[in-house]
């Protein structure tokens, strides 16, 4: 298949140029950031704005690290989805001076030196927007965050006495279930969808799974890494040492857009690497039943 077969009318192409929606724009201070959508409606703007709550930087732009260009594209450009269709993709296309990307709408075209990118979409309703703008936004967020020498990492993050112990993980590995069980419990939830490991600590984001953005609040400044822990289901709760090489391959899973990306691959190695040489790692095993105690462990404590 190629690329875009899934989202794409046969034939479509990039547009050489695009017109914008309006000259609004919103500002979102998040780690490797500024980001600035710019292009939108005012009524676009006032929609992302709620979106994304606090994240939102108030008042005029300032020097931007990221402009997200808003464009119309379409709507003949793009496929309807497939009766059945299950579970959304995106698909990325990498090349040398930039990657492709397609979903349901939308083609987005980020660049390098300086990381630029674009975005043509022909949804109108807003909820829909508003996920297409995310779902933009963590792709450019994954690039952008390794090359300031960070990892967007698909991971469910907690707090316990001020440090953070991160569970990289797939879809279905449990993330969203420990984080709930763990806010109930009184550990602190960061994210149960994606985290940015940066070095020796633990950046949130506004990217949230099975959790409502509501249900995590913001945390502020980046807080330091206790541990790696990788997550299983088991029929009983356990706590066992994970070896480096595999806690490496759980981390490079987990690390997505840019781990099928074979320009990026060597930045994003050396940076897991480090990663793994510093921090213990772990497997926990636990259970529908689990009180959580053993996760206590990660730091050295046990919690009746």
């Amino acid at each position: 298949m190629g690329f875009g077969d899934d989202f794409l009318t046969p034939g479509e192409r990039f547009p050489a140029t695009g017109e914008a929606g309006g000259d609004g724009h919103v500002v979102l201070e998040l780690p490797g950031g500024p980001y600035a959508f710019t292009g939108l409606r005012r009524d676009q703007a006032a929609s992302l704005r709620r979106y994304f709550g606090s994240w939102v930087r108030p008042g005029p732009p300032p020097a931007i690290a990221v402009e997200l260009r808003m464009l119309r594209a379409r709507p003949a450009a793009f496929l309807e989805p497939r009766p059945g269709w299950r579970e959304y993709r995106l698909d990325l296309e990498h090349r040398p001076a930039g990657v492709l990307v397609a979903g349901f709408y939308f083609l987005g075209r980020i660049g390098w030196e300086p990381l630029t990118a674009t975005l043509w979409t022909s949804q109108s309703r807003e909820q829909p927007w508003l996920e297409t703008c995310d779902n933009f936004l963590r792709v450019v967020a994954a690039y952008r965050l390794l090359e300031s020498g960070r990892v967007l990492l698909h991971s469910a993050a907690l707090v316990c006495g001020g440090e953070v112990v991160l569970f990289p993980g797939r879809s279905g590995a449990g993330k969203s279930t420990l984080c709930r069980r763990a806010g109930a419990a009184g550990w602190q939830v960061v994210s149960d969808e994606l985290n940015v490991l940066a070095g020796d600590t633990v950046e949130q984001v506004p990217f949230t799974g099975d959790l409502e953005r509501s249900e995590v609040p913001r945390l502020g400044p980046a807080r330091p890494l206790a541990a790696l822990c990788r997550l299983r289901k088991a029929p009983r709760d356990r706590l066992d040492a994970l070896p480096a090489s595999q806690a490496f391959g759980t981390l490079l899973a987990a690390a997505p857009y840019v781990n099928r990306d074979p320009y990026r691959q060597e930045r994003l190695g050396d940076l897991l690497a480090a990663a793994v040489a510093r921090h213990p790692a772990y497997t926990l095993s636990f259970t529908r039943a689990s009180r959580l105690e053993v996760l206590a462990a990660c730091r050295g404590r046990y919690a009746a």
